[in-house]
């Protein structure tokens, strides 16, 4: 039987593929995918709307997994197609599963941890020691997880490689758009301090922008802190995504049920805060000592840079967007959707259906019975395609 079946081909660097043999261990984890209340999730902030299919990309990293697996036991002189050796690979490759399982197990959750922790902490500009970083794990274990053997020093998710290399995903989260609205608003609410900092990083090669093509300003403008905070943002969504797919794949209801990730979160955030008021008094000592080494001579060494360090934190602070996700329903869309049609047929007329969608625009020669046809055109694309989660962009754009 096939173990997975996903609607569309696994969008990776190197196409996984969905027809895989008979894996007991796989049919467990393919069991807890089918049973998911939540097969969508919606991303909101300030530069990323997007909806994801984790349903699709569960089963995408799991087939990623089984064919690793595979051409791992080619390699080393094994072959699916061989009839002699056919149980044999299908029992190596569930033993090598289960193996991949629970290591992913104990290392995804402290990888978690360490990045939400040093997120609270930067908030409130605290630098937070790696000893503090593994108390915080040892309270999360303690009051949410409870694996004994959980690996402290982890810093790779390995279904992570999946996910960065999902064209799908990409195309949605669209890097570059980010960084080129981020640009723009920057250099429309603080346009001194970007120019600064253009200037600041391109000193060897500062040229005239008004001769540059769009293509040589986008790289000009494409400065350090605009791919700082660009991969912050990026991370949010990958790793909240990470989230999702655990509480699937790691939801073991008949021993241990998936992490609250939300409450997780919380002890966290309350931690760091309690570790910033143990760190005050030290804190205050230790600028004072700072002060009073610092002379004139050295204020004035780099003041560049100086001046560099002000401008960057500044534009995090007000430019780094967070990243609401949350359940997305596409029955709930729909249901809107026909409200909104129902809403128009009420009027005498649809000339301001578009403006419906995008207040921004404004109808001036469409009929009602071509407004009609778009909405219904809209309806029928979302009920044919499995995965609809551009189905606010077509909305928005229409």
């Amino acid at each position: 039987m096939k173990i997975i079946q996903t609607t569309q081909k696994p969008t990776a660097e190197k196409p996984c593929s969905n027809s895989m043999p008979t894996l007991t261990f796989m049919d467990t984890l393919q069991k807890r995918i089918s049973q998911a209340k939540n097969t969508h999730m919606e991303f909101n902030g300030r530069y990323i709307n997007i909806t994801t299919d984790i349903i699709r990309l569960s089963k995408d990293i799991l087939a990623c997994q089984i064919n690793a697996e595979s051409g791992s036991l080619e390699k080393s002189g094994f072959s699916a197609k061989s009839k002699n050796k056919g149980k044999d690979i299908i029992r190596i490759l569930d033993q090598r599963l289960k193996e991949w399982y629970e290591s992913e197990k104990i290392t995804a959750l402290p990888s978690i941890i360490c990045r939400e922790s040093d997120k609270e902490a930067e908030k409130i500009n605290m630098k937070l020691p790696d000893k503090v970083k593994k108390e915080i794990i040892d309270l999360i274990n303690e009051k949410y997880i409870n694996i004994s053997t959980l690996e402290k020093s982890a810093s790779v998710i390995s279904m992570m490689n999946p996910l960065k290399s999902d064209n799908d995903l990409i195309r949605k989260i669209n890097m570059l758009g980010i960084k080129k609205a981020l640009i723009n608003d920057i250099k429309k609410e603080e346009p001194e301090k970007f120019k600064f900092l253009v200037e600041h990083f391109n000193k060897e090669k500062i040229k005239d922008e008004n001769s540059m093509t769009p293509e040589e300003l986008f790289i000009y403008h494409d400065i350090p802190i605009v791919r700082e905070i660009t991969g912050k943002m990026i991370s949010d969504v990958y790793y909240s995504i990470i989230e999702n797919i655990y509480s699937i794949l790691f939801n073991e209801s008949e021993t241990r049920k998936a992490p609250d990730f939300q409450a997780i979160k919380r002890e966290i955030k309350n931690e760091i805060e309690n570790e910033n008021e143990r760190q005050k008094p030290h804190q205050k000592q230790k600028e004072k000592l700072n002060k009073e080494r610092v002379t004139d001579t050295d204020t004035d060494t780099n003041p560049d840079n100086y001046k560099r360090d002000i401008y960057e934190d500044l534009i995090r602070r007000n430019f780094y967007s967070e990243i609401k996700a949350e359940p997305y329903s596409l029955k709930e869309e729909r249901e809107k959707l026909f409200e909104t049609l129902d809403k128009s047929l009420r009027n005498e007329s649809l000339s301001d259906q578009r403006a419906t969608f995008n207040p921004g625009i404004k109808s001036t020669s469409s009929s009602s019975e071509e407004e009609l046809k778009n909405l219904f055109d809209i309806l029928e694309n979302n009920h044919n395609t499995s995965d609809l989660s551009d189905q606010r962009a077509v909305l928005k754009n229409k």
